[in-house]
């Protein structure tokens, strides 16, 4: 890598201490935020500058796009993936927002994509607004386990409990009453996959059941 000067040095450090607590790069605008940047422009600039030197790499029009090049070996890379274009692929480009790093030591086995939580339906199950969750893509699950479902074009996270000719969606909070999709009348349910991780803020990767 080509020597750096020494805001570009400084980027580079807090783009590695961000990747290090959150699991994902910071934003162009939080690059900003942090070194008193007012134009946007101004930290694309070191941003290319680093990239030239090899430093980074970066993801196209991916928000958190940035990606450390010492990071290759050593992390697994998950899309994180946002609302859901009807009839394309889960992992379209269309539908990734953004891409997490897993260090490959701990990362679960198989295909894997990341959902970032909103709201508190599933708080009982220890999942929590803003919390991303790390889900092995597969269209069946056990009766048990945490899914990402697809409903209209939105993924929602639940507990899949199927009863009989019937699917129930349990959220893990009494606030919100149970989905059901009853498949004798034709009601169909899209599986994604099941949860195997979560990514909370300091504090990394944990399992799920």
């Amino acid at each position: 890598m080509k020597r750096l000067t020494q805001r570009q040095s400084e980027i580079l450090e807090f783009i590695r201490e961000f990747y290090s607590e959150y699991g994902y790069s910071p934003t162009v605008r939080e690059i900003g935020e942090r070194f008193g940047m007012r134009s946007t422009n101004a930290v694309a600039d070191h941003l290319t500058a680093l990239e030239r030197k090899g430093a980074i790499e970066r993801e196209g029009r991916a928000a958190r796009g940035i990606r450390l090049r010492e990071e290759r070996a050593g992390a697994k890379r998950v899309p994180l993936v946002g609302q859901i274009a009807a009839g394309l692929p889960l992992l379209a480009e269309e539908n990734i927002e953004d891409w997490v790093a897993l260090d490959e030591d701990f990362a679960p086995a198989g295909k894997l994509f990341a959902l970032r939580v909103r709201g508190d339906s599933m708080v009982g199950a220890h999942i929590l607004d803003g919390d991303v969750v790390i889900l092995r893509m597969q269209e069946e699950a056990e009766r048990g386990q945490i899914v990402a479902a697809l409903i209209e074009d939105e993924a929602t996270l639940k507990t899949y409990m199927p009863q009989g000719a019937s699917v129930i969606l349990l959220p893990a909070n009494p606030a919100y009453d149970p989905i059901v999709f009853d498949r004798a009348n034709g009601e169909s349910l899209r599986l994604l996959g099941v949860a195997v991780g979560l990514m909370r803020r300091s504090i990394g990767l944990m399992p799920l059941p």
